[in-house]
């Protein structure tokens, strides 16, 4: 229960010079019914923003693992 209690701070300087990407679930029966948070153009690190895209549902390490570990292996 201590981690629904416990607020996150995220205030520290240096999680702006951690780069980003976000890995977009596209194929939910919620996608269409929620709208899908934008992602900014430029991180605040000052690179630009990654998106990938993966066919499959919210549970993607499970529908999609192979395709997702590819994903991962992408980043630097």
């Amino acid at each position: 229960m201590r981690t629904f209690r416990q607020p996150v701070r995220m205030d520290n300087p240096a999680l702006a010079t951690i780069p980003r990407t976000h890995i977009h679930c596209t194929a939910n029966a919620l996608t269409d019914a929620l709208p899908v948070r934008p992602v900014p153009p430029v991180q605040p690190n000052g690179s630009p923003a990654r998106v990938w895209e993966l066919p499959t549902g919210h549970d993607c390490m499970i529908t999609k693992p192979a395709e997702l570990a590819g994903l991962l292996r992408k980043l630097d």
